[in-house]
């Protein structure tokens, strides 16, 4: 997992678009490594946006977009 590299690009990311795929590509490695170390179903959800073709981790099932700002903070699905 390249956590380091992706979170050194949050923090020098200029504009909130460069910052927001930043973040796709943290999640996206925070993902795969919860997969790999099998964390138990139920204990985190991934979430998916269409419109921003992102996936994001959070704790409940309550949709929380950080990828679409305030106006569509409720856009996405639980996939897992």
């Amino acid at each position: 997992m390249k956590t380091g590299i992706t979170s050194s690009r949050m923090s020098i990311a200029i504009g909130l678009a460069a910052a927001r795929e930043a973040f796709k590509t943290l999640s996206d490695s925070l993902i795969q490594y919860l997969n790999a170390q099998k964390i138990p179903a139920g204990t985190y959800y991934v979430a998916y946006c269409p419109m921003a073709k992102a996936s994001w981790v959070q704790t409940d099932k309550t949709i929380m977009n950080p990828s679409m700002g305030k106006g569509m903070l409720h856009c996405g699905q639980i996939k897992r």
